[in-house]
């Protein structure tokens, strides 16, 4: 293995011809290698000598042709010259030299091969793309040209951390984020580093409750929610601190209704007033909360009356006739100065 050499030709009272080459540079992406070269007269025990036809090959290229009978001083180069090898082509460099000095005869014939050393290559990436987001997760693609024994990537600029295959998973991320992503593999037989350019990927979003409406006391309501990961989700409704009830929910329109027990807990809460404040909070994969209120409007739709039928007791609603008009009311009472509705 070489990365420069020099050799002598024949010749003729000591005379000769110098091939010296050296590697100028590497081209490790396309696997070139680029020499300086150079042939040069030599030695002898007269200043010049008469040549004849010369000719200096490098790997089958031409790269010198002498005229017939010239004259060729000590320390004269006669060619220098850059010339590049595709090292995926062939692994020599040849140089032969033919041609005659002092007489017409091939007497400083010579050949010689080096076999040049093996260039360092990088793998080259072919392809680098998000293939998919969760609210917490970014899983990406790559593939290169040549065979990786490593692989890390980089978040925002941030660290090298290691992964593996030719697919990962990043974990851990913030919901509804977007994060710049790079992925550096290691070829197998350098052991050396490529770095692919930078793609970006949003995480998905928490769920959410898009619009809940008020509703009077009694009712159902419709809560429309929005889950972008598809992760479970719960819902539970509060007044103050007080939970109502709580339930699993999926995205689209949850119709949420009230048992009598949900209905006389909210009942309890109205105090003097006709109106409370509910919240509902929405919980995704038992961590991240959204919440929205709505009022609640009492208009005497609940049970506060018990009836005998048949010798059972059963609870019943109120109502009363306002102008030949039957409308839903609720019971009050006065205990000790102090009025209450009844439940």
């Amino acid at each position: 293995m070489a990365t420069s050499g020099s050799v002598d030709s024949g010749g003729y009272q000591g005379r000769v011809l110098r091939f010296n080459w050296d590697t100028q540079s590497v081209d490790i992406a396309n696997n070139t290698r680029t020499i300086i070269y150079s042939v040069t007269a030599v030695g002898g025990s007269s200043s010049y000598y008469y040549h004849h036809n010369e000719t200096i090959e490098i790997n089958g290229t031409r790269v010198y042709t002498g005229s017939d009978s010239h004259q060729v001083y000590t320390n004269d180069v006669l060619v220098s010259n850059t010339i590049t090898i595709n090292q995926n082509d062939t692994q020599t460099l040849s140089v032969k030299m033919h041609g005659g000095i002092y007489s017409r005869t091939d007497n400083i014939n010579k050949e010689q091969s080096w076999t040049l050393d093996a260039i360092p290559r990088y793998a080259q990436i072919t392809s680098h793309s998000v293939v998919s987001t969760g609210m917490n997760s970014i899983t990406v693609n790559w593939s290169a040209d040549s065979n990786c024994d490593a692989v890390q990537y980089s978040l925002n600029g941030g660290n090298w951390t290691d992964t593996n295959g030719k697919t990962y998973s990043i974990s851990g991320l913030s919901p509804n984020t977007s994060y710049r992503i790079k992925t550096r593999v290691r070829r197998a037989d350098s052991q050396l580093w490529t770095e692919s350019s930078e793609i970006s990927g949003t995480t998905k979003d928490i769920a959410k409750i898009s619009n809940v409406n008020n509703f009077n006391h009694g009712d159902s309501i419709v809560v429309n929610i929005t889950n972008p990961s598809g992760s479970s989700l719960s819902l539970a409704m509060k007044i103050g601190n007080t939970q109502i009830q709580s339930k699993s929910v999926s995205a689209g329109n949850n119709t949420i209704s009230f048992s009598d027990t949900e209905l006389d807990n909210i009942y309890k809460l109205y105090g003097r007033e006709n109106t409370l404040t509910a919240t509902f909070v929405l919980t995704t994969a038992g961590t991240y909360t959204n919440s929205k209120t709505c009022t609640v409007t009492l208009k005497g739709n609940q049970k506060t009356v018990k009836t005998n039928i048949n010798g059972s007791w059963k609870r019943g609603k109120v109502w009363v006739n306002i102008n030949g008009t039957w409308k839903k009311a609720v019971i009050w009472t006065n205990v000790n100065g102090t009025w209450r509705r009844c439940i």
